[in-house]
């Protein structure tokens, strides 16, 4: 194993890999960004849905006009076609080549697997 990969640094302090207090806020931070994107997008869904249902459920006006008519009907498009586009992403998934891929095996890397070990 030696002859593969070279010996270790000597005189590392022993507190060399551990995260400092600015590293960790930088983390809460990402996180708490992500969280606050994720509520977003599903407050988002959810407005579009309850506008759809509020333009659906809305009761006509005693005068059939045409104006109304139109106005209502693309709104309930938009916002419907708004819900289906946002639900939609939140099933998406990637499909990942494995063309590229080579397993290896004990046998073939001794040197991989020991190291690992």
């Amino acid at each position: 194993m030696e002859s593969v990969y070279p010996p270790g640094p000597k005189n590392v302090p022993a507190d060399f890999t551990k995260p400092s207090m600015r590293y960790r806020w930088k983390v809460i931070f990402v996180l708490g960004s992500l969280l606050l994107t994720l509520a977003l997008y599903l407050a988002l869904i959810a407005v579009s849905a309850w506008g759809f249902y509020q333009l659906l459920t809305l009761p006509w006006p005693p005068r059939f006009h045409i104006g109304v008519l139109f106005v209502r009907t693309l709104g309930m498009f938009c916002a419907g076609l708004l819900f289906l586009y946002l639900f939609k992403g939140l099933f998406k998934r990637q499909s990942a080549e494995r063309d590229g891929l080579v397993e290896i095996t004990g046998q073939d890397q001794p040197d991989v697997f020991a190291f690992v070990r």
